[in-house]
């Protein structure tokens, strides 16, 4: 994957993933409100930031540690 395309997925699937489980948080708590509306408009982009650093940070580790558990047990053995 070329970095580019992993900046853009990185940010693609944070900003879906962000917008959805803060809709959905604050749903559950406020229901179909104009609060709720509000309070999610003022929580997606602290959400959504969020979500971009830890993104960043963790998904290479994520990955490496995906690719391992993918390997055989075998190839496994030899990497320890």
């Amino acid at each position: 994957m070329s970095k580019k395309e992993l900046i853009l997925t990185i940010v693609l699937c944070t900003f879906v993933m962000a917008f959805l489980m803060s809709g959905l948080m604050t749903l559950f708590q406020f229901g179909f409100t104009k609060q709720w509306v509000m309070v999610w408009a003022q929580g997606f982009p602290v959400a959504w930031f969020c979500a971009i650093i830890l993104n960043a940070l963790i998904i290479p580790h994520v990955r490496r540690f995906a690719s391992y558990l993918a390997t055989d047990k075998v190839q496994r053995s030899q990497v320890l």
